[in-house]
């Protein structure tokens, strides 16, 4: 969709201009649903633009989608296409803390607030990327709180 990134631009701006938010990164952190219907509804909610969330690809510890404790290797691989990131497993990925974040996709990109552009895989969002890059950098641990199980974890 040639639009998406400029209308998520109006989007941002008007957000930052009406004080709703003093910046992307504040629309991110707490008004990122919000944000993502809003562009929807400028577009007029197309079924090529979807939003998304951490729990569309988590699982429970036990497998089970419901809980969503756990990022799912498995769907994220086979139907998205999406590795971990550089440096990490998927039991690294699933002990750092992301929050939870709404964005949309659209043709395999996505899209937020700071990232209007899109990327390819969403942990390149920078809301995911800056915890990323403090876990490679050793600035964060957390121990392991999933398991893995035969056919959910890769």
């Amino acid at each position: 969709m040639k639009g998406l990134p400029s209308i998520i631009r109006a989007i941002r701006q008007r957000y930052l201009a009406t004080g709703q938010a003093a910046s992307a990164y504040e629309i991110n952190d707490g008004l990122c649903e919000a944000f993502a219907h809003d562009v929807l509804e400028v577009l007029g909610y197309p079924d090529n633009v979807r939003d998304l969330q951490n729990e569309n690809f988590m699982c429970g510890e036990d497998g089970d989608p419901v809980g969503a404790e756990c990022w799912d290797g498995n769907l994220l691989e086979a139907r998205w296409g999406i590795k971990p990131p550089a440096g990490l497993t998927w039991e690294a990925v699933d002990n750092l803390d992301f929050g939870n974040h709404v964005w949309l996709e659209h043709e395999g990109r996505h899209y937020d607030a700071e990232c209007p552009d899109g990327v390819v895989s969403p942990f390149e969002l920078p809301i995911f990327a800056r915890v990323i890059e403090r876990a490679l950098a050793g600035e964060i641990e957390h121990p392991s709180h999933c398991q893995t199980y035969e056919g959910f974890a890769p």
